[in-house]
């Protein structure tokens, strides 16, 4: 399945060697493409890039948010691609189970998952849980 992780990066992203390391660490049926973009370039990204060996993708248009999302979309060469921020950690078996969710449902349009954030005093409940059960619908895969 061809899949992208891209990563849109505001300044400076302290975690996101944490990040990359969780990405590559996915199962190797899920292996993916991994790119960063930016409308906010340094020094010290495009060294991280190099050193990683990442595609480092520049907006030259800096707006907001949303454009910052799309042009890091825009730069994905595939038909799947996860916007990866820069804090997150990703289970080993992400994209094995969005895949999978995928290929029992080849109608969906978009696909999500439950995520926790883990903070110094333990993990937190799903996120999803409860908003998933009522919002069941043939075009969204909850993997």
């Amino acid at each position: 399945m061809d899949h992208t992780f891209a990563i849109p990066v505001y300044r400076e992203a302290p975690q996101l060697a944490v990040l990359i390391e969780s990405l590559r660490a996915q199962n190797p049926q899920g292996r993916s493409a991994i790119l960063i973009a930016t409308s906010t370039p340094s020094p010290e990204l495009e060294s991280f890039a190099r050193r990683h060996a990442l595609a480092l993708h520049i907006n030259p248009h800096r707006a907001d948010i949303a454009a910052d999302w799309n042009f890091a979309l825009g730069a994905a060469q595939t038909e799947l691609v996860t916007l990866a921020h820069q804090d997150d950690i990703f289970a080993p078996s992400y994209v094995a189970a969005v895949a999978g969710g995928l290929r029992r449902h080849p109608d969906a349009l978009f696909a999500f998952c439950d995520y926790s954030e883990h903070t110094a005093a333990g993990a937190r409940p799903a996120k999803f849980a409860k908003w998933r059960r009522r919002c069941r619908h043939q075009t969204m895969v909850h993997a």
